[in-house]
């Protein structure tokens, strides 16, 4: 559990940000909560395998609609789908202890024309496709056929709620909140991507985690300095 509250965020990202004021058009519009929001999903999307509490995760879904017979909304705080399966029947699971889970197939996105959203073939979903935050599927829900659906994945953080609220991730994680959410906050602003860059660098070096979409530690030092290479009976060499 973490430690820092909602508060807590706003003020440490204010203070990296440069005791930046709250009338700032940015921190006014609300753009800072949103970034650290942002954060600790993007070090989860990032390596899932950091933070096991968030992963094999289960949701329950259901039942199936005939009035959007080839769609059903992902759950709340289902960030990363690993699969999905069905009960094969009309009947509440309930807990699913003792219940035959069925799997719904996965299929690419390049596949995703396979599924029809109108088709006359009956039955229980065989195939699927994540598109946003809804399950595409196929066949589609007819009558006799509104089933349960049963998701695996890995959970994310929801926003957080009130000025109290904490996000569930470990507390060691809090430093590393605050510096992706200004990071995300500094690459809004003009003239700041290399501090932003810089707060990112630091997040990867402490937390063991690359970040996507984000130059490398190395990367970045290489920037700041040449490398000077000496090679024995040779004159210093600049790469």
């Amino acid at each position: 559990m973490g430690t820092y509250t909602r508060d807590d965020f706003e003020a440490l990202v204010l203070l990296a940000l440069g005791n930046l004021p709250t009338a700032h058009p940015l921190i006014a519009r609300g753009a800072h909560l949103t970034a650290i929001n942002n954060a600790p999903n993007r070090l989860i999307r990032a390596s899932p395998d950091h933070f096991p509490e968030h992963c094999n995760n289960t949701w329950t879904s259901g039942p199936m609609s005939t009035l959007t017979p080839n769609t059903t909304p992902l759950p709340e705080g289902l960030l990363i789908l690993d699969r999905v399966a069905t009960n094969q029947s009309t009947v509440d699971p309930q807990n699913w202890f003792g219940v035959k889970e069925h799997p719904v197939t996965l299929i690419s996105v390049q596949t995703v024309g396979l599924i029809q959203t109108t088709t006359t073939r009956t039955g229980w979903p065989q195939m699927g496709v994540r598109k946003g935050e809804v399950l595409l599927y196929d066949p589609p829900t007819t009558e006799g056929y509104e089933g349960w659906f049963r998701f695996y994945g890995t959970a994310g953080e929801l926003p957080l709620a009130s000025s109290g609220s904490t996000f569930r991730m470990h507390r060691d994680y809090d430093s590393a909140i605050v510096r992706l959410a200004a990071a995300e906050c500094m690459e809004l602003m003009p003239g700041r991507a290399d501090e932003a860059a810089a707060l990112t660098a630091e997040v990867q070096v402490a937390t063991g985690i690359q970040l996507l979409g984000n130059a490398g530690v190395m990367a970045i030092e290489r920037a700041k300095r040449p490398i000077r290479v000496m090679v024995a009976g040779l004159p210093t060499r600049r790469w």
